[in-house]
């Protein structure tokens, strides 16, 4: 389920967002930057903790976890 987030994620922000910026003419929207960044990077994190856990490494998920929640604070 995580993997198709992600992969629900990148194709959404395709055209907006990767593509533009990387491949095509400068985004628009500098104001947009950092929300697009953080977005990707929670789901990003969110994907890497679910791998986490299926490689049973449970500690290191809580570990970020609440690294997480101090980093949003």
């Amino acid at each position: 389920m995580a993997l198709l987030i992600l992969a629900v994620v990148v194709i959404g922000f395709a055209q907006s967002y990767f593509l533009p910026g990387m491949v095509f003419a400068k985004l628009r929207m500098r104001c947009a930057y950092p929300w697009r960044a953080v977005s990707c990077l929670g789901f990003s994190c969110f994907w890497f903790r679910n791998a986490l856990v299926a490689m049973r490494r449970v500690r290191w998920h809580m570990t970020l976890g609440i690294l997480g929640i101090i980093c949003l604070h």
